[in-house]
Formats: structure tokens, sequence, C-alpha cells
């Protein structure tokens, strides 16, 4: 047993030598699910998982492409592992009950996972930082480079930068991501390190610039987990100033 932020020990100290076929089953909350799914898939991965969840972040773990729950921790996921049946769980299961529903999912890992690399899967999140925007500005945005490398990119991509990042599917975001690391190898300086935490930043600045609404950043119908703080006015002067 280990006692500690799941979050930061995400497969809770298994030893290595025991990673080759191991399961992983947990009742996580929706505040860390998100992350701490993308520090799972960023190790070892497991044969299996099993995962009570909040229907929302069931949700957004299995979306189709061209859906809003659509993003980057789901391309990362359906990557590697595929989804079995799984199923709600009413909140009478539960003590006390909730207001939220649940849904116990359950995810098998493909034959052959494709894993990406750290530097490709910041490139991944920079395509969800500004939903609204077209592949073209959101890319010249995050990696500083000239619309024409881009656009000679995504032609060898096969891929129309002037689509929006939610409408590509997982093999367009595969190609997209190659291309990408043959014209520029070092993603991870041109990218500014995109950590978990400033992740955790750029999400709820973005969700407090398109609304003053106090809300989660990651669950637009849910009260802020985090204080809104000096995200709230970040938010604010960013809608006031145009600031993507």
């Amino acid at each position: 047993l280990l006692e500690g932020d799941a979050v930061e020990h995400p497969l809770a100290g298994l030893p290595p030598e025991r990673t080759a076929d191991f399961k992983i089953v947990a009742n996580l909350p929706y505040a860390i699910s998100s992350v701490w799914m993308d520090a799972v898939l960023a190790g070892p991965l497991p044969a299996r998982m099993v995962l009570m969840l909040q229907l929302e972040s069931a949700r957004r773990f299995t979306a189709p492409h061209g859906t809003k729950s659509y993003g980057a921790i789901t391309i990362q996921l359906q990557a590697a592992f595929a989804v079995a049946p799984g199923h709600k769980v009413a909140a009478a299961c539960f003590f006390p009950r909730p207001e939220v529903e649940s849904f116990l999912l359950n995810l098998v890992r493909r034959p052959e996972p494709y894993r990406y690399p750290a530097a490709t899967r910041a490139a991944i999140r920079a395509l969800f930082q500004q939903r609204r925007k077209q592949l073209t500005s959101t890319l010249a945005n995050a990696l500083d480079v000239p619309r024409e490398t881009l656009e000679a990119i995504g032609h060898q991509a096969g891929i129309t930068l002037s689509r929006r990042g939610e409408t590509l599917t997982l093999a367009e975001v595969e190609g997209l991501m190659k291309q990408l690391g043959k014209h520029i190898p070092d993603q991870t300086q041109i990218l500014f390190g995109i950590s978990v935490d400033q992740q955790f930043r750029t999400e709820y600045l973005t969700r407090l610039t398109d609304s003053p609404a106090l809300r989660d950043m990651t669950y637009a119908g849910m009260p802020p987990f985090y204080p809104p703080g000096w995200f709230w006015i970040g938010g604010r002067l960013a809608a006031l100033t145009g600031t993507p």
C-alpha cells in the first residue's frame, strides 16, 4: 500500500519488474480523472483498467470525434485502449448519494497500443486549447511557425487545416503528429513545455475567457472545484482584450 497523491503516483509505486502485465482498478474523483489518466498513459500500460468515474468523465474518455467531449485525453487513451462493455451505476449505490451519475468504464489494452511521446502529447493538447479556432491558427500560436509551413504539413498529412481539432479522427491525428515531428523535431521547446500543472491553468483560463460564469475548469455544469481567484480576472481580461 502507498499513501499519497494518485496523480503523482498513478501506478501506486508498482515495482518496474511487475509492470509487464498488470491491471488497474480505481474509483476516481472527477477533478483528477483526466490528469491521472494522462499520467498513466505516459508510463507502462496496464493490460486492463476498470474505473468508476463520473459519467461525464467516462464520456470524455470514450467520445467519438466531432463531439465536444472529444479532446486530447480521448485521443491518447483510444490509441492505446479499446472500450469494453461497461454500465451506468445508479446514485442509490453510493452513500452519501451523489448528485451526479456514475459509470463503470472497462478498458482493454489494444494488441498493438500506440503511445504518443511526451512532446507529441503536448502538441495534441495544443489542438484543443482553443477549440473554436481552426487548426492553422491553433498550431501557429502553439508552434510559432509560418502558416505556409503548417499548410505544407497539413497537405502531407492529407488534412485541411481550416478544420477544428475536434473533427480529426484518431488516424488523422496520428498522421498529423508524424508530419509535425518531421518538420519540427524539437516540439518540447517550441510548445513551451506544457506540463500537467500548466494544462490546469490553460484550461481554467480558457473556460473563464469564454464565460464569466463560475464553473469548473473541465465540467461546465459543475461549480468550480478550485478557487477562481486570478483565473477569473485573467479570463475576463483576455475576453476584453481579445487575447487568444
